[in-house]
C-alpha cells in the first residue's frame, strides 16, 4: 500500500512540475529538480491542512502558491490568504477561486 501511495505522489509531482514549467517557465528554472519536488511536497501538505485533497484542486493550489511566492501563506504581504483558506463556509472550489482571483488582481498570475 505504501508503495502505491509513493507512486501516486510521484505522479502528482510530475504533473505539477510539467504544469509549472508551462505556466512559469522562467521562474521555475531558478529551482533545481530537488527544490521543485520539495516545494510541491510542502505545498501538498499545506493544501491538505486546509481540506484541499483532490489532485486537480491541489494542482490549482500549487499554481497559485507558486505564482504568489514560495512561502505565500507565511509572508506578511499575503495576510489575506489565511482567512480564505480557513473560511469553513467556503467549499474547496470557492477557496481556490478566491485565491486565484486575488492573485490575478495583484498581477501574480496571468
Amino acid at each position: 500500500m505504501e508503495e502505491l501511495q509513493k507512486t501516486a505522489e510521484k505522479k502528482i509531482e510530475n504533473q505539477v512540475i510539467a504544469h509549472l514549467n508551462e505556466a512559469f517557465p522562467t521562474k521555475i528554472n531558478i529551482l533545481s529538480e530537488e527544490e521543485r519536488r520539495q516545494f510541491i511536497q510542502r505545498g501538498v501538505v499545506e493544501a491538505r491542512k486546509y481540506g484541499i485533497e483532490l489532485s486537480f484542486d491541489v494542482e490549482r493550489y500549487l499554481h497559485v502558491m507558486f505564482g504568489i511566492s514560495y512561502d505565500f501563506e507565511k509572508s506578511p504581504h499575503n495576510s489575506w490568504i489565511i482567512p480564505i483558506l480557513e473560511e469553513d463556509t467556503f467549499t474547496t472550489e470557492q477557496k481556490l477561486d478566491q485565491l486565484e482571483g486575488h492573485a490575478l488582481l495583484s498581477g501574480a498570475l496571468e
